[in-house]
């Protein structure tokens, strides 16, 4: 019965990452907030300290792993499966940029992507606007339900999973 959220950025380490390996000077000058974020994350310590304080998080990983795999490690830790709405999901207004000059979709970019800064955490939902309230920029992006695995809804498209290499 738990919500599904997330802070912090999302998939704009993997597109950062295409970015630098393309080696184009104009892209890169033009995605460099990508980029820097990149090389320089911001951890998310304040957000990880109100998310505490406040009692928010009954379950909380990094995202390191990306969303979709960050939260099937915490379902699969709990004995619960994850649903992620993707339509829920907001990929930041510089990733979505970069998106839809490629080609690519933004938010299978920020549920796959991986190597984020961010946080992806069980909600209570009566919590819910406590959240909004105190960390606006926290996102629901799903909830925990019965049963096993992950389920991505409200996607046309294909999730590989994250893998650090």
């Amino acid at each position: 019965g738990d919500l599904l959220a997330a802070t912090g950025p999302m998939g704009e380490a993997k597109a950062a990452l295409e970015i630098l390996m393309t080696k184009n000077p104009a892209e890169m000058q033009e995605y460099a907030a990508l980029t820097e974020n990149f090389w320089r994350p911001v951890p998310q310590l304040k957000a990880g300290r109100i998310l505490a304080e406040n009692g928010l998080a009954a379950a909380m990983l990094d995202n390191s792993d990306g969303l979709y795999k960050s939260a099937a490690i915490i379902a699969g830790r709990s004995g619960i499966k994850a649903v992620i709405d993707a339509a829920a999901v907001r990929p930041s207004e510089i990733l979505s940029k970069w998106c839809a000059a490629n080609g690519k979709n933004a938010a299978a970019y920020a549920i796959d992507g991986g190597e984020d800064y961010g946080l992806v955490f069980a909600l209570r939902p009566e919590k819910s606007a406590l959240l909004r309230k105190i960390l606006p920029q926290a996102q629901i992006i799903g909830r925990f339900t019965q049963g096993s695995g992950t389920e991505l809804i409200n996607f046309d498209g294909k999730i590989d999973g994250f893998e650090h290499f």
